[in-house]
């Protein structure tokens, strides 16, 4: 069986040469005393005590400076609920964008479609009535420009805008939920409800017709 003073020396990293002055004794005699063929005289065991003393002493102070399970808690909470947010943040930002591109998209096309339909209204009413109008150029004109912008909306792919659109709400969703659960653990309240009445959903876009072949394809800005 190991001897204390043994177990200890070895415990604290020290060699029988650099252990053996800090007991005032020499390492040959600290060699006998670990190995139980001498005795720990009262001067030495008071130093052995001391030693062993202020070693709890660091060790105890080395633990008292460590955090402890809730201060480690509460700052992985409060880091948690930063990203959180940040992200919430963020991504609402990114929302906000999208259904504002596709807010004007629609509005855009809207308009074009309009004028499209009325254009060749007008088309079919000047050629039923007077073919040799000069006015017809001119809604012929008007035909081609509204399908050309009806062309570049689509071009731009509002239907994948509106999956992101989607896809971001889903997100929303889940961090909120994700927010709630920590709150829920902290044993914080629930913060109020607001009764706001939703937005309405922005109405997809129909397709269009294939414009004559002399427009390019520039988007729309």
């Amino acid at each position: 069986m190991i001897s204390p003073v043994k177990a200890f020396r070895l415990q604290m990293g020290y060699t029988q040469e650099a252990f053996a002055p800090l007991l005032g004794i020499s390492p040959s005699t600290l060699s006998l005393i670990e190995s139980d063929n001498a005795s720990m005289s009262a001067k030495v065991a008071a130093r052995f005590g001391y030693l062993q003393k202020q070693s709890m002493g660091e060790k105890a102070r080395a633990e008292a400076d460590l955090p402890g399970f809730e201060v480690l808690r509460e700052k992985h909470m409060q880091e948690s609920n930063l990203y959180l947010r940040q992200l919430k943040s963020d991504k609402q930002d990114m929302l906000n964008k999208l259904e504002k591109k596709v807010a004007q998209w629609t509005h855009k096309y809207n308009k074009a479609l309009y004028d499209l339909q009325l254009a060749e209204q007008m088309i079919a009413y000047t050629l039923a009535n007077d073919p040799l109008s000069d006015l017809l150029n001119g809604y012929q004109l008007e035909r081609f420009q509204a399908l050309h912008v009806l062309t570049q909306i689509s071009n731009q792919q509002p239907e994948i805008a509106m999956v992101k659109i989607a896809g971001l709400k889903q997100e929303l969703r889940s961090i909120k939920a994700m927010l709630g659960k920590k709150r829920k653990f902290l044993g914080l309240p629930e913060p109020n409800k607001l009764s706001a009445t939703p937005p309405p959903d922005i109405p997809s876009l129909p397709t269009p017709p294939l414009p004559p072949a002399a427009f390019g394809d520039d988007a729309i800005t």
